[in-house]
């Protein structure tokens, strides 16, 4: 299969009309025994995507589709994918929509999440051939940016909260300058920010903080 024809691959993670949610199967709707299967790219290359299954779906799906699909690993920590995801208020679906995650451009979300190491174990398979695993052994208890349903939002410029006088924070879609590139990225992604701080021009207060974050103030939705 050439470059172009491999770029054009079909995915399952936008083409299942089903609910993105990671506890139902996007191709069903089934709950209960589910699992999440990363996406890879063109090439392979693991990407920062899921698609949830029921067992039923991803035996009469995942075969034989040209894309890979690798199954997460049980507690294993992934955007999204997590218990802890599931009443966070930066849950878009099975996607995570802060800015520091490393789809939307930023640093990635894996310094900032508590969970134990991993244990490595060799899975053998059939003529001493088998391969190494990440074997997790609990769940994550902690993600530094999580944020819970009903929480207040906390304006990422000044601080403010929605609780104090006269201040007006909300979730705020953004779009993500890369700094290496130079150049805005198509994805969209999530902030907290107060009317008063876009009003006043908080692209210039994030530069002056220096290279901490990557976000800008939204554009209008196309």
């Amino acid at each position: 299969m050439n470059g172009a024809a491999r770029a054009g691959l079909p995915r399952l993670s936008e083409d299942l009309a089903g609910p993105r949610d990671p506890r139902l199967c996007q191709a069903c709707g089934a709950a209960g025994d589910v699992r999440a299967w990363q996406e890879h790219d063109a090439r392979d290359r693991p990407a920062i995507r899921i698609v949830v299954l029921c067992r039923s779906c991803s035996k009469r799906l995942i075969g034989p589709h040209p894309r890979l699909y690798r199954p997460l690993g049980v507690n294993e920590p992934f955007p999204a994918a997590m218990g802890l995801c599931l009443d966070c208020r930066f849950r878009d679906g099975v996607s995570c929509a802060h800015w520091s995650n490393k789809a939307n451009g930023g640093p990635g979300l894996y310094p900032g999440i508590t969970i134990a190491a991993p244990h490595r174990a060799h899975a053998y398979l059939r003529g001493g051939q088998g391969f190494w695993i990440n074997v997790w052994p609990e769940a994550a208890i902690a993600c530094e940016a999580r944020k819970p349903l009903g929480a207040p939002a906390r304006c990422r410029w000044c601080g403010a909260d929605d609780g104090a006088k006269g201040a007006d924070v909300s979730m705020r879609r953004v779009r993500v300058y890369d700094e290496t590139t130079g150049r805005y990225l198509s994805t969209m992604s999530v902030v907290e920010a107060c009317q008063e701080c876009l009003s006043a021009g908080a692209e210039v207060a994030l530069t002056e903080a220096g290279s901490e974050t990557c976000v800008v103030p939204p554009f209008p939705d196309r």
